[in-house]
């Protein structure tokens, strides 16, 4: 089977973490600490760089600057930094969950 780039699949918010969900990540997450590439945002609309916390199937991302987030983006710019790749070796495909 060919491997396939982890793509964001959904997410679920915890008091002032947002945790995403993934498809095609096959044994988990490969990255360096600290992650690089997330950036989060409360109803304001502001975008603040994000805390990541890697889980083996999900990652939990937050800001002292959010304190009520409502969303997030991955390498969602022209010149990207992202640093999560799936076990695969595959890197995680950009996303946003909003829509603004």
């Amino acid at each position: 089977k060919m491997p396939q780039y982890p793509v964001y699949k959904g997410y679920s918010i915890e008091g002032n973490t947002l945790r995403i969900h993934f498809e095609n990540l096959g044994k988990g997450f490969l990255h360096p600490d600290p992650v690089r590439g997330f950036i989060i945002a409360g109803t304001d609309r502001i975008f603040y760089p994000a805390t990541v916390t890697v889980k083996k199937k999900e990652i939990i991302v937050q800001s002292p600057d959010v304190p009520h987030p409502v969303a997030v983006r991955y390498n969602w710019a022209n010149h990207t930094d992202g640093t999560l790749f799936g076990a695969s070796g595959l890197p995680v495909a950009p996303f946003r969950t909003d829509n603004w």
